[in-house]
This record gives C-alpha cells, structure tokens and sequence, in this order.
C-alpha cells in the first residue's frame, strides 16, 4: 500500500508540473509582443524620414517597411499581428499630427479622432498584402508596393482625401530620388520605396519565433539583385534629369526667358 501511495504522489507531482508548464507555455505566448516590436520600429523608421525638426533622414525610408514585410510573411495567426501593428500604427499618426491639438482645447477631440482613422490603414496594409502573399501567392515584391501605393491613393482621395505623410514625401530633401515623379507621380516613388524595402526584406528574413524560416540563398541573392537595381535605377534616372535641368538652367541665363509661376490648387 505504501509503495502504491507513493507511486500515486509521484504521478500526481509529474502531473501537476506538465500542466504547470503547459499554461507557463501559454502565458508566453499570450504576451508575444515580437509583432508590436517589429511594427513600432518600422512606423519609428518612417518618421524619422519624414520632414521635421532634426529628422528627414530620407534614406530610411527606403528600408522603413522591411520590418512589417517580415510580419507580412510571417505564417503566424494574424489576428494578434493584425492587432499589435494597429497599435504601432495609432502611435505613429499620434505622433505624427500632435500639432493639431494645439491651437485650442477642443482640437484634441479632432487630433484623436483623425489619428484613429488613419491608424487603421496600416493594419490593412499588413491584411491586404498577407492576402496577396499566403493566399494569392503573388510575390512579396509585387504585393507589398501594389498594397501599400493603392492605399495610400485611397488616403489622398477618401471623402476629400489626406495627403499628410505620403511615404514620398519623406524624399524632399533628395532631388534625386525625386526625379521619377516626372512620369509617375507622387506614387511611383512611394512604389519604388516600397519595392526596395521588400526586396530586402526578403533578402535579410530570418527565423524568429513564428517567423518565416529564412529564404534560401539564391532568393536572398535574386532580391538583394532587385533592391539594388530600382534603387540604382530612380537614382541614376534621377542623377540624368538633375543634369540636363542644370544645362536648361545654364543656358537660359544667356537668354530672356518667360517665368512661371504654378499655383496648386487646395
């Protein structure tokens, strides 16, 4: 009788120790936060290439989204990676339009109400192009700029439309990268930015928790090769109308010439 006691204690003890570590396990993972931590750092990227007081590192852009295209990739549930990006994403356009609030104390009503709106398109970002990525199967250098340049269009012209933080506007301050505008507008550059960051998202993936394993060598090496050609291809393009503009300008200093003004309209 002894002995069966204490074999019964023993399996009680073993017993109470799996279950111990079942739900230590699930705590863990109920305060994953790997998703937030990615998306904070990406949105944290973008804003400090937008213009402002000591920011506009334009060249960051350029490598903003890689972060997020990590989690786009990400086999993992989306509905907690849904919900963390759209926390990282509502601390961005807090941060971002904190200066609405200040004229008067009732702004603040507005500043909240403006900043909740526009944080729910990077959510959909991340929704919109894992559809296209897992279930579409387009590839995630096509999916993200194709999701990330429609939505922004959809920001500019929904209900009169908000153009603030337009991820080209962070290159103002770098005419050559500018440049591609001239035939494809405002979007083609954000298209291009986006394009970069996920060509080296794919390039750099990496195996972290629910993280996709990483890409073998010869898609890394294939994406790293698209990276670097759009880049050297809106820089180059660029660097070529910086100089005929130089040589236009040169010459019409010899000459009387018309000067115009353009007035954009609101």
């Amino acid at each position: 009788m002894g002995k069966r006691r204490k074999r019964n204690k023993k399996k009680g003890q073993n017993a109470r120790r799996e279950i111990a570590g079942k739900s230590a396990s699930s705590d863990r993972r109920q305060r994953d936060f790997s998703a937030l931590i990615l998306a904070l750092l990406s949105f944290f990227m973008l804003w400090l290439s937008m213009p402002g007081p000591g920011r506009a590192h334009w060249w960051l852009a350029w490598i903003s989204l890689v972060p997020l295209v990590w989690l786009i990739q990400s086999p993992s549930s989306p509905h907690k990676l849904i919900r963390q990006v759209w926390m990282a994403s509502m601390a961005f356009w807090f941060v971002v339009l904190h200066f609405v609030r200040l004229p008067f104390w009732a702004l603040w009503f507005g500043w909240f109400a403006l900043a909740t709106y526009l944080s729910v398109y990077g959510p959909l970002f991340v929704w919109t192009s894992r559809t296209m990525v897992h279930r579409l199967r387009i590839p995630t250098v096509v999916a993200v700029p194709v999701a990330i340049t429609g939505l922004e269009w959809i920001r500019v012209t929904f209900l009169s439309g908000f153009g603030l933080a337009c991820i080209s506007h962070s290159q103002f301050k770098n005419p050559a990268t500018m440049q591609i505008a001239e035939f494809a507008g405002a979007y083609g550059v954000t298209f291009a930015i986006a394009c970069v960051s996920s060509a080296v998202a794919v390039a750099t993936s990496f195996s972290w928790r629910k993280m996709k394993a990483p890409a073998q060598v010869p898609v890394r090496i294939v994406h790293g090769i698209i990276a670097v050609a759009v880049m050297a291809g809106v820089v180059g393009f660029g660097a070529r109308q910086l100089k005929i503009d130089a040589a236009v300008r040169k010459s019409a200093e010899s000459h009387r010439h018309l000067k115009v003004a353009l007035i954009q309209p609101s």
